[in-house]
């Protein structure tokens, strides 16, 4: 029985850094995020993380949630936590617990259905945190960016993309060593100080790359959806782009960001017959953005419209071409195509870096956290 409970417990930490990482990776909260400022405090610190369901399966929005979206303008549009004070007939009203005033008695708009990428998980009304867990996110990518030397050609964001997915799998498989997750032991030990035990290199990073390929599906699932637009047809369309000459067509041109840490293919299609893509895929790089244009039928009456157009985005691990003629026949080819490289890879990385089938690790008996759990429940016991 402790050993299921630990193997559980350890798998579930593993899972939760797994999906904290790939959540950055891709610009959506994946089961855990945490919080860089202290707008939050004291609800959230700065730093701390805390568990989070994506908007796909948190339901309606209220006001009291916290929820995670997508910014417009704070701090340059990147993607903030605050919470649900209030709503409009254009969106939510959003504010920080430290902050004294809304966002939207700034330059903030009401925050739409479509820029909310997920809910944080209460108990009794407090939000789960996980203390501290966002510093440690943020020490690595200081230390993978900083270990990037100058001129190596890669974009210097957090070390470029592919030193990203290395410290990953890097920092993945030195938990599940740690861990010792999925290994037997080779080697038992009667003394209590310290002691070497070997665990089977290939579980391990078998463990790796299904929690890897299991973050990277989600966060693509999660990420796509409607987009909706809100558009106004009037006599005269003056300079703003979301004004249409009323039953005319209009050309409306929409930034598309990426908060990732790693490019992106985005596919956009119509849902209805007045709202036409005249460019059906973009790739936005790493912490970047792009432009999407659309042809819309205004109505002919003076008045406010809102048109749909569905998105999906994938990992830009194959060439764009490809993974578009994948989403034609079927959008979750290209995700399993996707999936398919992501894992090749991780399980080449793994065999290269252990290429026996023991890997030896040298722990403290005395001071483990898990043996010291062993002898508290033998106390009780």
């Amino acid at each position: 029985m402790k050993d299921r409970l630990e193997t559980a417990l350890q798998l579930a930490l593993v899972l939760l850094v797994v999906a904290l990482i790939a959540g950055q990776a891709i610009g959506q909260p994946v089961l855990l995020s945490y919080v860089e400022t202290g707008s939050m405090e004291p609800t959230i610190e700065a730093g701390d993380g805390f568990l989070v369901v994506p908007a796909v399966l948190a339901g309606s929005v209220e006001t009291g949630d916290v929820v995670v979206f997508q910014a417009k303008t704070l701090d340059g549009g990147s993607v903030t936590t605050h919470r649900v004070v209030g709503e409009t007939r254009n969106g939510y009203v959003t504010q920080g617990d430290a902050n004294t005033f809304p966002d939207q008695e700034g330059d903030e708009p009401p925050v739409s259905e479509d820029r909310i990428l997920g809910k944080a998980v209460t108990v009794n009304g407090d939000v789960v945190v996980v203390p501290g867990i966002g510093r440690v996110i943020q020490s690595s990518e200081e230390a993978v960016a900083s270990a990037v030397p100058s001129g190596s050609g890669l974009p210097g964001d957090a070390g470029g993309t592919a030193i990203a997915f290395l410290g990953v799998g890097l920092c993945l498989v030195g938990g599940g060593l740690l861990l010792g997750y999925g290994g037997s032991k080779k080697r038992e030990a009667n003394r209590p100080s310290r002691r070497a035990e070997s665990y089977e290199g290939r579980r391990v990073v078998l463990v790796v790359t299904v929690a890897i390929v299991l973050a990277a599906t989600a966060g693509m699932m999660f990420a796509s959806g409607g987009v909706q637009y809100t558009l106004v047809a009037a006599d005269d369309p003056a300079d703003d782009p979301f004004v249409l000459e009323r039953g005319t067509t209009g050309t409306v041109t929409h930034d598309v960001k990426n908060g990732a840490f790693a490019p992106v293919v985005v596919v956009r299609e119509s849902t209805s017959e007045d709202v036409r893509v005249t460019r059906r895929s973009t790739v936005i790089g790493p912490r970047s953005a792009g432009e999407t244009t659309l042809r819309v039928d205004a109505p002919d009456g003076q008045q406010q419209f809102e048109r749909t157009v569905s998105e999906r985005r994938y990992v830009a691990v194959l060439p764009p071409s490809l993974l578009v003629a994948l989403h034609s026949i079927h959008p979750w080819l290209a995700i399993v195509a996707v999936d398919a490289v992501i894992a090749v890879c991780v399980l080449l990385a793994g065999a290269f870096l252990f290429p026996g089938r023991y890997v030896r690790v040298r722990t403290d008996a005395g001071r483990s956290p898990w043996r010291r759990i062993e002898r508290l429940w033998e106390r009780q016991g």
